[in-house]
């Protein structure tokens, strides 16, 4: 922090320790950049990236490759998140638990202000799940929101028909401007609720076999100012390799449920008075519980 006063009247001398105070002032410019961003990377942020305007030759070279690594160690930490995820899922056996709890860490991965699952039955996506943060923060304390369940046919007309015939991601930037493409976005949500859906990322839940199992949608992400942004690549990625993961987790929850509801169908055979009643009550109270 000391610098070469007392240089006027010097002449060159005095120029060149002008220039030396300069170069020891981006230099420490410089190293309390860096440490802020090696403060935070210990803190476990690794989005505290340092800032290389302005800072000449080696020292910008030097800056830009400690993001390119703070970029590096953040996909790495991702990437450990995805991986934990997916075995925490793994253990949760109540198929509607489940569901919630995959869309819920879905937008957390994007920071996603809404999202909704659609299961298939049939020739038809059965809406079942959905969570959006802004409608949810109109409402007053205690109070959640209330959807209804509906259904639409598996076609090409609307985002998750067509995400589900073809198998494909689909982004959507602005669901608004889509153009010139086999479906559309229906707005009729958006005009009751005062909500704007902007980007969507629609991502079709497949099984080993590529069956489709149902189609997730993650609406307008966001950035740290609460800003609605385009899904970044990483984004992209990382749904996908999630979602991957969850479809597995989805059809076992699946074939449990079925395995269970053919258990208490079989019992009410046996004794439709008395077992079939006693199961269901049963059944009830731990749903209470």
């Amino acid at each position: 922090y000391h610098r070469i006063t007392g240089t006027r009247g010097l002449g060159e001398v005095g120029k060149v320790a002008w220039e030396l105070n300069e170069t020891l002032d981006i230099i420490e410019s410089y190293c309390k950049e860096i440490n802020s961003c090696f403060n935070e990377a210990a803190k476990g942020n690794h989005d505290r990236y340092a800032l290389s305007d302005g800072v000449p030759g080696l020292l910008k070279k030097s800056a830009n490759n400690i993001n390119v690594a703070l970029q590096h160690m953040n996909e790495n930490e991702k990437l450990m998140e995805i991986i934990r995820l997916g075995s925490e899922i793994n253990t949760v056996q109540d198929l509607d638990i489940l569901l919630d709890k995959i869309l819920y860490e879905t937008r957390k991965i994007a920071n996603a202000d809404a999202g909704t699952i659609y299961i298939k039955s049939g020739d038809n996506l059965v809406f079942t799940h959905a969570q959006n943060k802004t409608l949810s923060d109109r409402l007053p304390k205690g109070k959640k929101l209330i959807y209804s369940t509906f259904s639409l046919p598996i076609t090409q007309k609307s985002l998750s028909g067509y995400a589900a015939m073809s198998g494909e991601t689909l982004i959507e930037q602005d669901v608004y401007l889509i153009n010139n493409k086999p479906y559309s976005f229906d707005k009729s949500f958006d005009e009751k609720t005062n909500y704007r859906t902007k980007s969507v990322m629609t991502i079709p839940l497949k099984n080993e076999r590529n069956d489709i199992l149902g189609v997730m949608q993650i609406i307008n992400p966001k950035n740290d100012a609460c800003d609605i942004i385009s899904f970044s690549d990483d984004d992209i990625l990382y749904v996908n390799h999630f979602a991957g993961t969850a479809s597995m987790v989805i059809q076992k929850a699946q074939m449990t449920r079925a395995l269970i509801l053919r258990m208490i169908q079989m019992a009410e055979l046996r004794d439709p008075k008395e077992t079939g009643a006693h199961v269901n009550r049963v059944a009830s109270y731990s749903v209470e519980i």
